[in-house]
């Protein structure tokens, strides 16, 4: 041992005495190398010492260490045996590894299994134990933990070792290591009891609520609030017996429930209900109270008081109808708070009025609302005849207010009217009044009603009448600018028109013919569109004006016959025109409009009618004629697509078509059926329609005209000579051509055309060239020679 240490102290201190590394230098006296000896021994025993005090001292502070951490897992154990649930500490690793590091014994309590078969049974099967319907929401709750840092709870259900299904509830704090690793810590405890309990508390409450609904009456709930407010919290649905309203009706302020007590009874029941709040004592106390349908009913309130957290008195009772039977004791009361809470709320005054057998008259009821009416208190008013309030009445609204009070007494539906009320002191204030009468066996009547401010309303309704007077304003002036601008582009269309006419009679080439005719008819359907426009807009800003004359009915029929019928036969479509007996050849009316009418009608028809017949029927009408007149009736029928009834509803708006495709499949603007309404209606006619999908439609206008002066009824409808001598001159011109030509008749046709437009023969130009432009080369000769035999020219 010495020279061990000997040879450590050399090794030590042979460097620190200069001594260098030749072998031949180590060579020193004995005496030397013993003195060195004991120095290094020295030394050495020195940090000896030093290691063992630092040794010891270590070994001290690790014994206290063990200590407590014994103690603290001691405590641990004592804490977790002490605690109904089990704590326990989660892990997932980041290679996907999930276990718990920490479970304590009370999991045993709960699923009868020990820590280390939990953590077993979640390493090999991960929540197997945890319910199907659960263990998604589990997750989500793992999940939120790992995602934000904070505290968590959830419940779900766990199967036990003997297979049955507890419920428990985990709170956990979730965090995330260095490493990546996922830790949960957290508590889970048995909550099948609370559950349980919870559940007994549901059907409880169910229960109750049944038991509540079964009453013959109704609970209610009533607080006296801070600011000295009796508010309603509470009523249950059989409230509704009693007074006729629901319970939301009864919910908040009582007043309106207390203003259908008899006065004496409100304030019986007020004293009571500040005594027992006082005192502590049982509310028991019986009133009288109006109900709904004006009957008197008795009612026995029942409640006991306490105290709410905020020291705010409470009473829970219930109402029960004396009247009818003891028992309904807690729904008279609910009764009586709906009803009051429903008055004191309502926007204006209930009132009742009585008259007795004697005819003396008394106002037995005022809710509070009056006094904003009037200016005066209810009690100022109750008990008192009516006549207190005649001097705030004009003496034409007084007798009207009498006399329709009079008239409810006897009509099984309530009576509405209004009139001006000019208190004494205020603005004079427009009411609206609603009220029902009704008589008893002693010869007593009884009216009951409600008063409404309707001041803002009449003033509203002068505002709508000025914001509709002026929109009507403006849409005059919009029909007008219409008007003018239509009649504007009207013009230079004509011109369009007339020149495409010359320019194709003059035109050879057949390519610059195909142009100039598409130019054409896309001018012509443009002039179509803007004459409807304009006749829109003439109705709409009120410039249509009728020029009634004496016209030939014949005429009428031959015009239709040739403009409709040539649209109908183009179609493959039959078409007939049927005259009733008994009409006479001549008529006084605008016959242009009336035609107008008719052909809309017609083409209508044709339009939407692709298979089958068309017919104009013309008859003496069932209504009743002016003296001097005559009502005819057009009736125009189809075989076509027909309408639904949602359909036939919008038939005459502007720009609305019975089937929406048909301003793809025929064009056209909407406008044409609410321009015949319209004309109709100027005329001081009537339009009717009937129709079924797929049945065909019937239009029925009926028409008043006035008979010429000495027109002759017995004399038949034969045609009448008219003889136009440019008219006929246009017409032989015409016939030349076509004997000339063996072409077409639809360019000899734009001829006339041309020239009608020339001379400003607008309707004469419509006639013919509707007649003659879709005739082949015989049809249109024998035409124009049917009509040049009329006109009186020779053919």
């Amino acid at each position: 041992m010495v020279r061990l240490a000997a040879a450590v102290a050399a090794t030590l201190l042979l460097p620190a005495a200069g001594w260098g590394a030749d072998p031949a230098s180590l060579e020193v006296p004995l005496s030397t190398f013993g003195r060195g000896t004991t120095v290094a021994f020295a030394v050495l025993l020195a940090l000896a010492i030093v290691w063992i005090l630092w040794l010891r001292a270590e070994i001290g502070k690790r014994r206290r260490a063990q200590l407590r951490a014994e103690l603290a897992e001691r405590r641990l154990s004592e804490l977790a045996a002490a605690i109904p649930g089990a704590l326990w500490q989660f892990r997932r690793e980041p290679d996907g590894r999930q276990y718990y590091s920490y479970m304590s014994e009370g999991i045993r309590r709960i699923t009868g299994r020990t820590p280390e078969e939990t953590n077993v049974l979640m390493q090999t099967q991960a929540f197997s134990s945890v319910h199907p319907e659960d263990k998604e929401r589990l997750q989500g709750f793992m999940q939120r933990l790992a995602d934000k840092d904070g505290l968590a709870e959830e419940r779900y259900r766990l199967q036990t070792s003997t297979g049955d299904w507890r419920w428990v509830r985990s709170a956990a704090v979730g965090h995330r290591l260095p490493g990546g690793t996922l830790v949960w810590n957290g508590i889970t405890l048995d909550a099948t009891r609370i559950q349980d309990a919870e559940q007994a508390l549901r059907t409880a409450r169910l229960q109750m609520q049944e038991l509540i609904d079964s009453v013959p009456g109704a609970v209610w709930r009533l607080r006296l609030s801070a600011d000295g407010r009796y508010l309603v919290d509470y009523v249950s649905e059989g409230v509704s017996l009693v007074s006729g309203r629901t319970a939301v009706d009864h919910l908040g302020d009582v007043e309106g429930t207390l203003s259908t007590l008899l006065a004496e009874d409100r304030e019986r029941l007020l004293v009571a209900l500040e005594s027992s709040a006082r005192e502590g004592s049982l509310l028991q106390i019986e009133v009288r109270l109006w109900a709904a349908d004006g009957s008197l009913r008795h009612l026995l309130v029942r409640a006991n008081v306490s105290r709410n957290a905020q020291g705010e008195p409470v009473w829970t009772g219930v109402l029960q109808d004396m009247t009818e039977h003891r028992g309904l004791e807690a729904a008279l009361v609910a009764a009586r708070s709906r009803l009051d809470d429903i008055v004191a709320n309502f926007p204006g005054t209930i009132w009742q009025l009585r008259r007795d057998g004697q005819g003396r008259e008394a106002l037995t009821y005022l809710s509070e609302g009056v006094a904003r009416l009037v200016g005066l208190p209810t009690e100022a008013l109750l008990g008192q005849p009516p006549s207190v309030l005649d001097h705030m009445l004009s003496s034409e609204d007084l007798e009207r207010v009498r006399r329709i009070l009079e008239q409810a007494v006897d009509s099984p539906h309530p009576v509405s009217f209004d009139y001006c009320l000019r208190p004494d002191a205020g603005d004079p204030r427009w009411v609206q009044v609603t009220a029902t009468g009704r008589r008893g066996a002693d010869g007593e009547v009884v009216w009951n009603g409600v008063v409404l401010d309707a001041t803002e309303q009449k003033q509203m309704e002068l505002d709508l009448k000025r914001a509709r007077a002026a929109a009507e304003s403006a849409s005059q002036a919009k029909s007008r600018f219409l008007a003018n601008m239509s009649h504007e582009i009207r013009t230079p269309m004509n011109a369009v028109i007339g020149l495409s006419y010359l320019a194709l009679d003059a035109e050879q080439e057949p390519a610059k013919r195909e142009r100039l005719g598409k130019i054409n008819r896309a001018a012509k359907a443009l002039l179509r569109l803007l004459n409807d426009i304009l006749e829109f807009s003439k109705l709409e800003a009120q410039k249509l004006r009728l020029m009634p004359v004496p016209f030939s009915l014949t005429d009428l029929v031959d015009s239709l016959q040739l403009l409709a019928g040539t649209s109908a036969a183009e179609k493959g479509l039959r078409f007939g025109i049927e005259i009733g007996p008994g009409l006479p050849r001549q008529l006084q009316g605008d016959a242009l409009r009336i035609q107008q009418v008719l052909l809309n009608l017609l083409a209508n028809a044709t339009k939407f009618t692709d298979a089958g017949e068309v017919n104009l029927r013309i008859r003496r009408a069932e209504e009743p004629s002016a003296p001097g007149g005559l009502a005819l009736a057009f009736e125009v029928s189809d075989t076509g697509v027909g309408m639904s009834e949602a359909q036939l509803a919008r038939v005459f708006d502007v720009f609305e078509q019975a089937d929406d495709s048909a301003s793809r499949r025929h064009g056209g603007t909407g406008l044409g059926l609410t321009i015949t309404h319209e004309l109709v209606r100027l005329m001081g006619g009537e339009i009717r329609v009937r129709s079924q999908p797929g049945q065909g439609t019937v239009f029925t206008v009926v028409l008043p005209l006035e008979l010429p002066e000495h027109s002759d009824l017995a004399r038949t409808l034969a045609p009448v000579a008219e003889p136009e001598e440019a008219l006929g001159d246009c017409v032989s011109r015409l016939q030349q051509m076509l004997r000339q030509h063996d072409t077409a008749a639809r360019g000899k046709a734009l001829v006339l055309r041309s020239m009608l437009l020339t001379q400003g023969r607008e309707r004469d130009l419509e006639l013919l060239e509707r007649q003659l432009a879709v005739y082949d080369f015989e049809s249109a000769e024998l035409e124009l020679r049917r009509l040049a035999r009329r006109w009186g020219l020779m053919a």
